[in-house]
């Protein structure tokens, strides 16, 4: 009876964990999108029709993704894996999926723009030639 009596207390604390877990990670989801929603500029007809915008993804990067990937895009595995180098392993159309429609431990983040998408992959695919071209050793040491 004993035994019993413990396994449900772990079961409704764990039960309980899950709940203020599933709170908490919504919370900070809603404060994130408010936040995106709040300080996103308005597309103008240039932008759309220019290369996408690297220095737009690399704000956006810095906002909604240096959390977990960090900064220098390093990632801290296994639970963040690396984005350098990130166009030499996947398409243009993956990236961009993923950002929009996220990974079973990364978020998804529908409600960029178009232009703010196109921004964030160019940023991430062009990031490391545009540090080696400024006399940088990128990544790693490369």
């Amino acid at each position: 009876m004993k035994i019993l009596r413990l396994w449900v207390v772990g079961c409704a604390m764990v039960a309980a964990l899950i709940v203020l877990a599933s709170i908490g990670h919504w919370q900070i989801d809603a404060a994130a999108a408010e936040r995106r929603a709040t300080s996103a500029a308005p597309p103008s007809d240039e932008a759309a029709k220019a290369r996408p915008d690297a220095a737009l993804g690399e704000k956006i990067y810095q906002r909604d993704c240096a959390s977990c990937h960090q900064a220098d895009r390093a990632g801290a595995a296994p639970e963040f894996p690396s984005l350098t180098d990130l166009g030499s392993r996947m398409t243009d159309e993956q990236i961009t999926e993923t950002i929009q429609q996220g990974l079973p431990r990364m978020l998804a983040f529908p409600e960029l723009k178009k232009d703010e998408v196109a921004g964030l992959v160019e940023f991430l695919k062009t990031a490391d030639h545009r540090k080696k071209d400024a006399g940088g050793a990128g990544p790693a040491g490369k």
